[in-house]
């Protein structure tokens, strides 16, 4: 990967970030605190309904007492789709990249 690439996917990565946290309710540095998994809700014809947020069992309580909207017990958090178009490009950002790669592997395949 080009440094010109590395440097443009961090820094999609810290607004994707930035944006999260202030939805979230928290700063980005607390943020950076924190580590998490996403997963979706979504029907069988892929239309997602929410993305679930779960943040590791061990991330800093005092944060994730702060996020609005937390299941402290469960320490996870629905976002709606439409809560930031921002993570929405990104997302789709990833999938085109992923199918990118893909199609690639197959064309490569297919002509050696």
């Amino acid at each position: 990967m080009s440094v010109s690439k590395r440097k443009y996917e961090e820094m999609l990565e810290e607004q994707s970030d930035k944006e999260l946290a202030s939805i979230l309710g928290i700063s980005y540095d607390e943020l950076c605190q924190l580590e998490w998994d996403v997963d979706t809700n979504e029907s069988s014809d892929g239309l997602i309904y929410d993305y679930i947020y779960t943040f590791r069992d061990d991330s800093n309580l005092e944060i994730l007492k702060k996020i609005q909207g937390i299941d402290i017990e469960g320490r996870y958090v629905y976002l709606q789709p439409w809560e930031s178009d921002y993570l929405n490009l990104i997302i789709m950002n990833l999938k085109l990249h992923g199918i990118s790669n893909h199609l690639n592997s197959y064309l490569f395949l297919k002509i050696t």
